[in-house]
């Protein structure tokens, strides 16, 4: 079996399979973008996060920019003022596929950015 990088938090490697984590910012019509590859203990690490701070998305929901835009309040922080969207799709190993969103500030958006590897 394959050794791996886990790319999330701090990398290292592991064997086994691999969760996935796409994850998109969307900010003044711009988007940064990454992917994720994690091991199993760093995908349930994120998958609490998300869960604790994020809305998880049903199938067929659509989140539209209007609703970015309207949005005060960070999802993270609670911090008022502009914020940007946040996306994330995670595909974990052995469990069906997620989808989150977020308005975060940019505080907040500096720190995703950074801990998610967001580039554009």
């Amino acid at each position: 079996m394959g050794m791996f990088p886990c790319t999330y938090d701090r990398p290292h490697r592991f064997q086994g399979k691999a969760s996935a984590i796409y994850s998109n910012l969307a900010h003044n019509g711009s988007t940064l973008g990454s992917k994720l590859r994690t091991c199993r203990e760093h995908a349930a690490v994120a998958r609490e996060f998300f869960e604790s701070k994020m809305h998880l998305i049903a199938v067929g929901e659509q989140v539209l920019e209007e609703d970015i835009q309207t949005s005060i309040v960070c999802d993270v922080c609670e911090t008022s003022g502009p914020t940007s969207g946040l996306f994330i799709n995670m595909y974990p190993v052995g469990e069906e596929d997620r989808a989150y969103y977020a308005d975060v500030c940019g505080t907040c958006a500096g720190s995703v950015v950074q801990k998610l590897h967001l580039t554009p």
